[in-house]
């Protein structure tokens, strides 16, 4: 348990002490004033000590939850680091009247990846982010899985104007999912674009 983590418990505990002794107090008091009757010792022992459990459980849970969403949190940003040494190298062979785009998938997460899809690519006009598919005649394919330290690789041709290339980026729409099942996305998906990993919430 961290330091934070035993300050807040011992900082609920003071609470509930301390709460559940001005009660007493508190109750006492009205007694002797005669404002309320305490009922025989038994029935107050037990009430007091039914509520004293159901904080500590309540106090209980809430840590257990806090520590649950905390555990969630680092696992998603572990598996953030280790897909980002997932890297994809671009390069281009340019003629006159197109452009040859072509994409390398290289797997240094240490890892196995699984479920790989590759999609065909988007053209975006920076601009203007203009998103433009290549078509239906470009490749598309699915891979199982794709062991540490393989590649996979595609090319793709477009036709964009040599006048207008520089005012353009194409980027492959790419899937996996890692070991511990967090699947990730790259380039287009439901209208959003990115040029790293993205979780697939």
């Amino acid at each position: 348990m961290s330091k934070s983590q035993r300050t807040k418990t011992v900082l609920t505990w003071l609470a509930l002490g301390i709460g559940t002794a001005g009660a007493i107090v508190a109750c006492i008091g009205l007694a002797i004033a005669g404002r309320i009757q305490l009922g025989d010792l038994g029935t107050w022992v037990g009430g007091l000590a039914s509520a004293a459990a159901a904080l500590v459980a309540l106090a209980t849970l809430r840590q257990l939850l806090e520590a649950q969403r905390k555990e969630s949190e680092e696992r998603r940003d572990r598996a953030a680091r280790r897909a980002a040494r997932v890297e994809l190298k671009r390069s281009q062979i340019r003629h006159e009247d197109s452009t040859v785009h072509i994409f390398e998938l290289e797997n240094k997460s240490g890892h196995p990846i699984y479920e790989v899809k590759w999609l065909g690519p988007v053209a975006v006009k920076q601009d203007a982010e203009r998103l433009t598919d290549f078509g239906p005649d470009t490749k598309e394919y699915d891979r199982a899985i794709l062991e540490n330290g393989v590649s996979l690789s595609a090319q793709y041709t477009s036709d964009i104007p040599e006048s207008e290339r520089a005012s353009w980026i194409v980027l492959p729409r790419i899937e996996f999912t890692d070991d511990d099942g967090y699947r990730f996305w790259y380039g287009q998906r439901n209208g959003k674009l990115s040029r790293r990993w993205r979780h697939v919430d």
